[in-house]
């Protein structure tokens, strides 16, 4: 087994001895065992390299695969066998319930250097300073990639607005001027959560470098690991943890056979923290 899954306690400590062909129970032996030396620590602090000489690791030590938590907003009933994720340009160009809701209301999209945006039968115009960011991502389609959580708990809370609705959706509906569509999607729509498989070589850390190795990108993914399970052991209140974003490239969409798991998020307070 090659897949880091980052969905509870156990599944990490599981998974991390099946990766390290080791006995089950021995990564939360080393931790248990290293407790004080590794606790109150930020997550850049920890002493990785121990964890490297306990289970003779060798420095380009790659993982192949680790799960992400996406959380998504959906129209109607969804299938976790056709359930998939994708891109922004994807989304809005393809034939789905969100495209088919906004064609209801004269909002349609067509491929023309970005995307376009049609109202009423006319192309939109993006014309005010507070529209730069929409226009960006539609014309220049940057940012218009699928991203998740390392951990499926007290995601930051900054981003609790993802359990509401995707945040080109609120910044199109002021745009055009139908903040009513807002309020309409926002009673229709339902909330999951998506466990999502990536390999270690496609995802993207906001905040470091693109080109990171695929052994650099473990040993980072390793001291977030390593922090988190400390946390969990600890009863210190005082003990806390990073929960990273996660993002795949711009070009890539998640199909369904990549999603282990998909549940429904009812309060936003169950995942985000504040």
């Amino acid at each position: 087994m090659n897949l880091l899954n980052t969905c509870s306690i156990d599944e990490i400590y599981n998974s991390l001895d099946d990766i390290l062909n080791i006995p089950r129970g021995s990564v939360k032996d080393f931790i248990s065992c290293n407790l004080q030396r590794l606790l109150n620590r930020q997550y850049w602090e920890g002493d990785l390299d121990l964890f490297y000489e306990r289970f003779s690791l060798p420095a380009n030590f790659c993982l192949k695969e680790i799960t992400i938590h996406h959380i998504t907003t959906r129209l109607g009933d969804i299938h976790k066998e056709t359930f998939t994720i994708d891109n922004l340009e994807t989304v809005l160009l393809s034939d789905n319930t969100l495209t088919r809701w906004l064609k209801k209301y004269k909002i349609e999209f067509k491929q023309d250097q970005g995307i376009c945006v049609y109202y009423k039968g006319c192309i939109h115009e993006f014309k005010s300073y507070g529209e730069e960011r929409l226009q960006k991502r539609l014309k220049a389609l940057d940012d218009s990639c699928v991203n998740g959580f390392l951990f499926a708990e007290k995601m930051m809370g900054c981003y609790a607005s993802l359990t509401s609705m995707p945040e080109i959706f609120s910044d199109l509906m002021n745009s055009l001027d139908r903040t009513d569509l807002m309020s309409k999607y926002f009673a229709e729509k339902k909330c999951y959560m998506a466990t999502v498989k990536v390999a270690i070589e496609d995802f993207i850390f906001d905040g470091f470098s693109e080109k990171m190795d695929s052994s650099e990108k473990t040993r980072l993914i390793l001291k977030y690991i390593i922090n988190y399970l400390c946390y969990k052991l600890s009863f210190d209140k005082a003990c806390c943890f990073e929960n990273p974003i996660i993002r795949l490239p711009d070009n890539k969409n998640v199909e369904s056979s990549d999603i282990l798991s998909v549940r429904q998020i009812d309060n936003y307070e169950d995942i985000f923290e504040y």
